[in-house]
């Protein structure tokens, strides 16, 4: 991932805005965010993400079933560091057609079979406007004087298990 090393204020607002409006255009069924175990903590982006892929492949499998990949939970996120310097996933899921218990089951499911803490994966209804919820995604997509930004931080499903592109 290439670090920004030039903070524009001016470019990170443009940038984020952007991203919020064509966020505001979609539509998410669930909010998930996922971090990573205690053990395997690191302010490594290269090594959290396989840790992230492995666990929303079981999280998808969990879910969906044995084929999951042709017919898979599509999401879009970003990755964050946070004050603590640990990676983490805030993650909006496109699950219409699965209930808030089912996606909790498979959550269950697989935090049981990678024994992972209660705190590593956390599904919330999305109760929040938006704005509010596509600016707390962004808060951490910054810019420099180009308008360049890391694009590394944003997830989408679709990359991650290389799938093709969702329309919805």
């Amino acid at each position: 991932m290439k670090n920004i090393t030039y903070y524009s204020p001016t470019q990170t607002q443009k940038i984020q805005e952007s991203l919020q409006d064509w966020l505001n255009n979609q539509i998410f069924s669930h909010f998930l965010t996922v971090r990573l175990p205690i053990g395997a903590y690191t302010d490594s982006f290269e090594r959290a993400l396989p840790k992230f892929h492995k666990i929303i492949r079981h999280f998808e499998k969990s879910l969906v079933g044995r084929h999951w990949n042709r017919n898979p939970v599509h999401f879009v996120g970003t990755a964050e560091l946070g004050a603590n310097k640990v990676w983490h996933l805030h993650l909006l899921l496109w699950a219409p057609k699965y209930t808030d218990t089912e996606i909790q089951t498979a959550l269950d499911n697989i935090t049981e079979k990678l024994k992972l803490t209660d705190r590593t994966l956390d599904l919330q209804e999305i109760d929040r406007t938006p704005d509010i919820l596509n600016g707390y995604i962004t808060k951490e997509i910054t810019a420099d004087n180009l308008g360049h930004f890391n694009t590394d931080r944003l997830i989408f499903s679709e990359t991650l298990f290389n799938l093709p592109t969702f329309q919805h």
